[in-house]
């Protein structure tokens, strides 16, 4: 029987806790644009002037450009845009509620695919 080990020293440990450009990107994009997404959503149901579609018109548009390296980054980038593409062509309470439920699920996994890993640099001052 063969065992295969692999050893990872100081340096492939740190490693795996950097966020490459790609993924640094795209995590602050998304979290950016959940935010925008729960604020147009909330205007939705508040029935009040707050965030204006244009806002998240244009995170939405930056969302398309993002290509992550980590596959849980894309997954989260495409369920994001789905919800933001049913806001902003349909302004219902009821897609406004559907909306929270999808940006509830991509802060969580954002959370969780995070931890860990360099995110100060994300983080502004």
């Amino acid at each position: 029987m063969v065992v295969a080990l692999t050893v990872t020293g100081c340096g492939g440990h740190h490693r795996d806790k950097q966020l490459s450009p790609r993924d640094r990107v795209a995590y602050y994009q998304i979290a950016t644009t959940s935010g925008l997404l729960r604020a147009r959503s909330s205007s939705l149901l508040s029935h009040r002037r707050g965030a204006p579609p244009a806002t998240l018109a244009d995170a939405r548009g930056r969302l398309a450009l993002l290509h992550p390296d980590a596959a849980t980054l894309s997954a989260l980038r495409d369920q994001l845009a789905a919800a933001a593409d049913r806001v902003l062509r349909t302004p219902t309470a009821a897609a406004a509620r559907a909306a929270f439920a999808v940006t509830d699920h991509v802060n969580s996994e954002l959370a969780r695919w995070g931890k860990g890993r360099e995110l100060k640099s994300l983080v502004p001052d």
